[in-house]
């Protein structure tokens, strides 16, 4: 199996691992992480 290397920022990271481990995300939309919400309802619409 061979692995792939990804290159993120934190918040995107962040929003892999929440959306991966976890089926109710909470998320408190102040500034610094504002993408990982957004990034996790894109997850979340694609299924």
């Amino acid at each position: 199996m061979s692995r792939k290397t990804v290159i993120v920022d934190g918040c995107t990271a962040c929003a892999h691992v929440v959306h991966a481990t976890n089926e109710i995300i909470t998320i408190y939309p102040i500034t610094p992480s504002s993408p990982i919400a957004e990034i996790c309802d894109a997850k979340s619409s694609k299924g």
